[in-house]
């Protein structure tokens, strides 16, 4: 009987492991941007076409690579950075195991040109699928150039598993901000289907923040610097009233790496304590600097996650730094680090646990027969209400009318109403949420929305990235009502907004920049009916937030009568309750 086990060949072994190191064209982004880094580039670019799927192209002006080195590099745990496993504890540059080329150039076709500032020649190489295809010597600048074409050609299974171009291109420019921003002394380009997308010269950290994100946040932002023995912390983080719903794109970064954390997160969190609700989220960008000895990052093959020889410790420290960046600003007490704090102490102090609890995240759309929801939730205990009340079709502040039960407010969030048998209890933000969302319904199926004209063309600020991705949605935006106009050959100018928004005293370009970033790549189908539905939901969530105010008892009785001519009372848009009611007998059970 024949032996079972053998070596599996060396290009399988690089298309396996590529599995690992290259899971999609941001992995190949993310790879090359870091060698181009450890090559000690100040100029570095980056090109990609259709999501980086069929092209990307790095750039950089770094120390080159000398024939065998070049040729070295593809091959599988080839690296310069390691000679002993004492290495692997002191580790101060970005790639260091040697799979990333061979990873890359196993599932795409791979052209290289590099040289060294003293070779009179440099080099070009050319791998297919892993195989070597030439290797000769070349005129080129100094430095490295790799270009990445049609990647996964050889590995269809998996090349089908690649979403959207614009799906992939969103990853690319996470990996492109993630690295680009704790190296604001180097120069970054970035260009998209052969259109500058990015163009960041060397600068400071909070310059480059802005220029990535929002100009926005050149007023928002606070400094963090705190420095204790060996571990130093700087960064920036948000004024508390910038915080936002919806978490942003915040990142954290040990020794210029960006690592994920839900532990150093909860850390920063709680350093706001009381200055934020639990809804709200702060954005921060926070580079820890902590000896390499004191900290793991060979824990996953993407490296974003790290383990530290002592976590407790580390909380602490970003706990304090944030907190005292607060205080500086008259946001909250100062503590620990004024004067700066005792490590033997904060060894001692182990903070408070995140709940391991993983919050339910409601549905988007409410499942189920809603003319029989309706029946089972409402008709009987709001019977007695609805009886001779006029039907008023206007907002607040409605015409007063005769009101017909007696109803409360309490903390500008619930409304109690005495109905036959029990007591209704209206969550209001969730009610009016149902009401706009049905009226936005209503409106959009009857064609495009009303506009109010705006008194004056309003600029569309938004950072490039964004830019992008609103010429893909301008025409779903113009149908919710938003008079979209360009201005220029990349520049665009608000003429009007819908009319259901013409209230709201909101900057007109945050609701345009609320829908862009909380559904990127939403699916559009039957003629973006799916995503138009979606931002639908959106705008009426949003404009309910607005609604967390007190009301009189006509405004009361109006809010309830609207929310139960609704064809779907018992939800908001996004799933959550609007009303509940208590039996008298689930009272007295209660006593």
């Amino acid at each position: 009987m024949p032996d079972k086990i053998h070596l599996l060949p060396e290009t399988l072994i690089n298309q396996i492991a590529a599995g690992e190191v290259v899971q999609r064209p941001a992995s190949v982004v993310k790879e090359l941007l870091e060698n181009a880094l450890d090559a000690g580039a100040k100029n570095i670019m980056l090109e990609v076409r259709d999501g980086g799927k069929t092209y990307i192209r790095v750039s950089d002006d770094g120390c080159g690579m000398s024939p065998t080195d070049a040729r070295m590099s593809f091959e599988r745990h080839a690296t310069s950075k390691i000679r002993s496993a004492d290495d692997l504890y002191a580790i101060h540059t970005m790639g260091f195991r040697g799979e990333a080329l061979a990873s890359i150039a196993a599932v795409a076709q791979v052209e290289m040109k590099t040289r060294r500032p003293h070779d009179e020649l440099g080099t070009h190489i050319i791998i297919h699928g892993g195989k070597l295809i030439t290797q000769q010597p070349t005129a080129c600048p100094p430095g490295t150039t790799i270009e990445v074409k049609q990647l996964y050609y050889n590995t269809p299974a998996r090349r089908k598993f690649l979403k959207s171009n614009t799906t992939e291109l969103t990853h690319i420019l996470r990996e492109f901000k993630r690295i680009a921003i704790p190296h604001p002394e180097v120069r970054f380009d970035l260009i998209v289907d052969d259109k500058e997308l990015f163009v960041l010269p060397a600068t400071r950290l909070k310059q480059r923040i802005v220029a990535l994100f929002d100009k926005k946040l050149d007023e928002q932002l606070i400094p963090v610097r705190e420095e204790v023995d060996d571990i130093a912390i700087h960064g920036w983080i948000t004024l508390p009233e910038a915080a936002r719903k919806k978490r942003p794109e915040s990142m954290f970064f040990v020794n210029n790496r960006f690592v994920r954390s839900p532990y150093l997160h909860h850390a920063v969190r709680q350093a706001y304590g009381e200055l934020l609700s639990e809804e709200l989220h702060p954005m921060y960008f926070l580079l820890l600097h902590i000896p390499p000895a004191r900290v793991d990052v060979n824990v996953h093959p993407t490296k974003q996650e790290v383990k530290f020889d002592d976590e407790h410790l580390i909380y602490r420290y970003v706990a304090s730094a944030v907190r005292h960046a607060l205080g500086q600003y008259s946001l909250s007490p100062l503590i620990d680090f004024h004067p700066p704090p005792d490590i033997s102490q904060l060894h001692t102090q182990k903070p408070p646990a995140p709940s391991s609890a993983t919050p339910t995240t409601a549905p988007s759309t409410f499942q189920g027969n809603p003319s029989a929801s309706r029946r089972d939730d409402w008709e009987q205990v709001y019977e007695i209400m609805r009886a001779e009340v006029p039907t008023n079709d206007q907002p607040p502040n409605p015409t007063p009318s005769p009101v017909l039960v007696k109803t409360e407010q309490f903390h500008n969030r619930y409304i109690f109403a005495s109905v036959k048998d029990g007591v209704l209890i209206v969550h209001q933000q969730h009610a009016f949420a149902r009401i706009y969302y049905e009226e936005l319904k209503r409106q959009l199926d009857g064609g495009p929305m009303s506009s109010q004209q705006l008194v004056f063309p309003h600029p569309i600020d938004l950072p490039p990235d964004k830019i992008l991705l609103l010429e893909k949605r301008i025409p779903q935006l113009r149908r919710l009502g938003f008079a979209i106009e360009p201005q220029g050959s990349s520049s665009y100018v608000l003429q009007g907004i819908p009319s259901l928004l013409s209230e709201w005293n909101a900057d007109p370009t945050s609701w345009i920049t609320l829908l862009l970033e909380e559904f990127p790549d939403a699916k559009s189908q039957h003629g973006g009916d799916a995503l138009l539905d979606q931002w639908a939901r959106s705008l009426a969530v949003q404009m309910a937030s607005y609604k967390r105010i007190p009301l009189n008892a006509d405004e009361r009785q109006w809010l309830i009568d609207r929310l139960f001519e609704c064809e779907m009372p018992s939800y908001d848009p996004r799933g959550r309750k609007c009303f509940v009611t208590w039996s008298l007998d689930s009272l007295d059970k209660m006593f």
